[in-house]
């Protein structure tokens, strides 16, 4: 973060315990995983669900080249642990975040010359999905 450009951080995204700036935009999923589920003869559905996943979908715009770099890096170990605001969990839960293990998806990374007075500097865009293990 060398390039003097603050970022916002107050939603409180963060891997393995290191705060991240705030994406520009981010999506998730949850999905409900069932061990069986099987409907009986009057259609009624029994289920035994087993947990709750997430895949969250992250997209910053414009990133210094450093801060691009460092976000890259933490996301590239097999396994991480990501902590992201979350309507579903209760404020009063790790302050309405949730927190879980996840891996990295496919990466896409966008860098153009920066503009204006220094153009030797490089802004980058960043783009993947985080899933739940």
């Amino acid at each position: 973060m060398s390039s003097g450009i603050t970022y916002n951080n107050s939603m409180y995204f963060s891997i393995d315990g290191t705060r991240i700036p705030d994406p520009s935009r981010y999506d998730y999923s949850s999905q409900s995983l069932d061990t069986s589920a099987e409907r009986d003869t009057k259609g009624l559905l029994h289920r035994k669900m087993v947990a709750t996943k997430y895949n969250v979908s992250l997209e910053w715009q414009a990133l210094d080249y450093e801060t691009a770099s460092n976000i890259l890096r933490m996301v590239k170990s097999p396994k991480i642990e990501f902590g992201f605001p979350c309507p579903e969990v209760p404020i009063t839960t790790n302050s309405g975040r949730h927190i879980g293990n996840y891996y990295a998806g496919d990466r896409k990374v966008s860098v153009v010359k920066a503009v204006g007075t220094d153009k030797t500097k490089w802004v980058a865009s960043l783009q993947f999905d985080l899933i739940e293990y």
